[in-house]
């Protein structure tokens, strides 16, 4: 059997094993999903006008999506329908992950294979199809985001970063790397003027049905004032040293938190701004893999989903750098056993256990990704090629 008959024959495989689990995944319930059920209905009895009330703490554009999903009400039941929200974007994502691996392989069919294995990813396939959860979306926008970069297309770019901003501030943890990108004179000032700009239409509609319009400008302050533990299950720096259990009042600890956490991005920010290496497209590729993971492991109050742009991007990387392979099973070993602490309903003894070995599987592959972008960027120029 030849190699490309045998590629293809695991690519149907793959889809056949993803379209059975996440089939089967469309009807479980959780806490998450009983929360959106309840504002699928009242937006099925009130329309947008519900956002007059100012319900919800998640983003407009969500909740447009919530309200086309209750037009399928006679058709497709509401659980069904709000899972198939971020269903539908995975396959977004996956075409973003087919196009970053073209760039690399520009024949064959491995390109069609990594689209395939990241939909079968346990923490994508989870977060979207089991748990109902929006994460999909909004990274299906920094993918596109990061592909329109690697090929010098920044107004594309940042456009993809104002709508994925739009939807979820977690993409905010791209804006160091676009800021190297501006200094190196790679992105225009003028365009960090389009994604303000994509956030204000995004809310408009929500405006015009009577929601405040402060309200909607401001919706991630109230995020972030929702939640006060260091650590939301989040297998980073916090879920390591300090929760569980807390050896430090929380305001203590998310004060002194964010104190390091500014250290160290501005920092690793400045470095690559200060050092002078070719950014070709695999060191883009790395050096945005390392802000997704750096960035939630060292800043408190972070969520166990918050490592899904991590998750996803990594698996881009092992193709670009085949060696590295580990790598994309730290993020789903260190994502995964926080997602089993919450929809596994994990009895609180375990978590001694569980908090740490997560965080240490993220930050083997923090300290893998800054010393691997500390090797790329320190080679002379000469010896870097592109992929």
């Amino acid at each position: 059997m030849n190699t490309n008959k045998s590629l293809r024959i695991s690519i149907f495989l793959i889809i056949a094993a993803m379209v059975f689990i996440r089939t089967a995944s469309l009807r479980h319930e959780n806490a998450d999903t009983d929360v959106y059920l309840q504002w699928y209905s009242q937006i099925e009895t009130q329309g947008l006008s519900k956002m007059a009330d100012n319900y919800s703490v998640y983003t407009p554009p969500y909740l447009y999506l919530l309200w086309l999903a209750t037009l399928t009400r006679n058709v497709i039941p509401p659980l069904m329908a709000i899972k198939l929200i971020p269903t539908v974007f995975d396959l977004l994502s996956a075409f973003g992950v087919y196009k970053l691996i073209r760039l690399k392989y520009s024949q064959g069919d491995v390109p069609y294979l990594a689209a395939a294995v990241f939909l079968l990813l346990p923490t994508i396939l989870v977060n979207s199809t089991y748990w109902g959860q929006v994460d999909s979306p909004y990274t299906s926008f920094l993918l596109l985001c990061i592909f329109f970069l690697l090929t010098g297309r920044p107004f594309y770019a940042m456009l993809m970063f104002g709508i994925a901003v739009s939807i979820k501030a977690q993409s905010v943890f791209l804006i160091p790397f676009l800021g190297i990108l501006a200094f190196k004179k790679r992105i225009p000032w003028l365009y960090f003027l389009i994604p303000p700009l994509i956030y204000l239409i995004m809310i408009t509609p929500a405006v015009l049905a009577g929601m405040p319009f402060m309200d909607a400008l401001l919706i991630y302050l109230a995020q972030a004032k929702a939640f006060g533990a260091p650590s939301m299950n989040a297998p980073n720096f916090y879920s390591l040293v300090i929760y569980p259990p807390y050896y430090m009042d929380w305001n203590t600890a998310i004060n002194i938190g964010s104190v390091i956490a500014a250290i160290s991005i501005i920092s690793w920010t400045v470095i690559y701004i200060r050092r002078k290496y070719e950014l070709n497209q695999k060191v883009m590729l790395l050096s945005i893999l390392t802000g997704f993971a750096l960035i939630p492991f060292v800043l408190p109050k972070m969520h166990d989903r918050y490592f899904y742009p991590a998750d996803a991007l990594s698996l881009v990387f092992a193709f670009y750098y085949p060696t590295y392979w580990f790598v994309p099973l730290l993020f789903q070993a260190g994502s995964g056993i926080m997602y089993y602490v919450f929809l596994g309903s994990v009895q609180p003894v375990w978590y001694p256990i569980l908090f740490p070995m997560s965080a240490i599987f993220i930050m083997i592959a923090v300290v893998t990704l800054l010393v691997k972008q500390h090797r790329e960027t320190t080679q002379p120029l000469k010896e870097q090629h592109e992929p």
